[in-house]
């Protein structure tokens, strides 16, 4: 919980490093941002008091903060502060009690500091996140090794050898595992380099009929997929492979275990997180 916390982490630094303690003020029990706030969509229809439900609208997260000078402060620490604080884009926050839970988060409105005259007192802030939920911190596979040790034969041509008899290849196949004991689809962010020129095969056995498939692609070549915003990238230059992929993005649902099969001569790296409410 952010209340019970004594301490932060914002944009890779610990608030220890600047002497910030996080606080309450007020007597009593803690209050806590639970979710964002929500909003039913509703359709009304004539001569019907009671409106159609079409869904609901989540609104991001956001909560205030109070972090306590516990040493004091003088100029130097408030620019500190600030050039740490004061960001221009959604970077991870953590809070001491479980630093499990990660949210992206920037500041909104002002940042305003309490003070006694005397070098003394806090900063007060308001968080607003870039989703209603929580997430793990990133977790990845590391770079896994699914390389074929011959390189695939060339393709058969008849007319060039009518009496060879074609050589056996068996592309290669491995499985991996993926927890996912969040509340919604992990959807990772996976990165292939090539062994051999060849296609790549992602097969989700865990979703029926979720099958990724890179064709065309060149020994060496590094492809980077973002299956959460959608989109594949190369390192070959002036070189665009969507037109070798059939736009299928892995989503790996809920559950221990869930298994993906890579069929391909390849080296595989999956990053992923955790969604929590």
């Amino acid at each position: 919980m952010i209340r019970e916390s004594l301490y932060f982490r914002f944009n890779g630094k610990d608030s220890r490093e600047f002497s910030l303690l996080n606080v309450s003020l007020g007597e009593g029990l803690y209050e806590e941002p639970l979710t964002g706030n929500r909003v039913i969509k509703k359709q009304q229809v004539p001569d019907n008091p009671i409106p159609y439900v079409i869904g609901v609208e989540r609104e991001p997260m956001s909560f205030q903060l109070r972090f306590y000078f516990n040493q004091g402060f003088d100029d130097k620490l408030i620019r500190e502060i600030l050039s740490w604080l004061d960001v221009e884009y959604y970077a991870p926050l953590s809070f001491s009690s479980n630093f499990d839970y990660v949210y992206y988060a920037m500041p909104v409105d002002d940042l305003r500091l309490i003070h006694n005259g005397l070098k003394e007192g806090y900063v007060e802030l308001t968080m607003e996140c870039n989703s209603p939920y929580r997430y793990s911190p990133v977790l990845s596979t590391g770079w896994l090794d699914f390389t074929h040790e011959n390189e695939p034969p060339p393709p058969y041509d008849p007319c060039k050898c009518r009496l060879c008899r074609r050589v056996e290849y068996v592309e290669a196949e491995h499985e991996l595992t993926i927890d996912n004991p969040g509340d919604f689809d992990i959807k990772p962010f996976i990165q292939i380099k090539k062994k051999w020129d060849g296609d790549i095969k992602i097969e989700n056995l865990s979703v029926f009929n979720q099958t990724m498939i890179l064709s065309n692609l060149k020994d060496g070549e590094v492809i980077s997929i973002d299956c959460d915003k959608e989109y594949v990238e190369t390192n070959l230059p002036n070189t665009y492979r969507h037109n070798d992929f059939n736009e299928v993005y892995l989503s790996i649902p809920y559950g221990r275990a869930k298994k993906i099969k890579v069929i391909g001569s390849c080296h595989i790296r999956i990053d992923y997180e955790y969604i929590y409410k």
